[in-house]
């Protein structure tokens, strides 16, 4: 089993820095807002605010991949919050992708802790993205499900997994 680093590209880091503080400054803002003022409407309304927040950053954070291994059965993405299973046998196609291009998310991040969630491409459609390096991904599609995936080294784990298949 072989095991490689998803790691976050420049443009990822400061896109999770800058919407951490953006994020941070609301909290705070919602906070002193509801203190200063304490009406029944400004501390229900800051505290769903911070609530979704709240909420958006934690699935963000659980949802971003931490490493991907591939053996001669499974390529496994792992994440804080468990791990996906895609087994090599059910691999119809894995080759490199140049980037994320036009691409449209239907639901995730857009660069918060990396680009995770649902998209749409012109080419193959509907595909889950697990991508924390725009310029490292590749497609892993099988007949039920369509990944775009990234990680440090992808030519060999391309190379590897095309080994396992055939």
């Amino acid at each position: 089993m072989e095991k490689f680093k998803a790691g976050w590209s420049n443009q990822v880091r400061i896109m999770t820095i800058v919407m951490g503080i953006i994020l941070l400054l609301c909290l705070v803002s919602f906070g002193s807002r509801a203190y200063l003022n304490p009406t029944n409407y400004n501390v229900i309304f800051c505290s769903i605010l911070t609530v979704l927040i709240l909420a958006f950053a934690i699935g963000c954070i659980i949802y971003s991949p931490r490493y991907l291994t591939v053996d001669k059965n499974n390529i496994t993405i792992k994440k804080l919050s468990g791990k996906i299973t895609i087994p090599v046998n059910e691999i119809t196609t894995i080759e490199r992708r140049t980037n994320l291009g036009f691409d449209s998310k239907k639901f995730g991040s857009g660069g918060f802790f990396g680009y995770n969630g649902y998209f749409v491409n012109d080419a193959v459609g509907r595909y889950t993205g697990y991508v924390t390096d725009q310029h490292k991904i590749f497609w892993v599609i099988t007949p039920r499900k369509k990944y775009t995936l990234s990680c440090d080294d992808p030519d060999r784990f391309v190379s590897l997994v095309k080994n396992c298949i055939g």
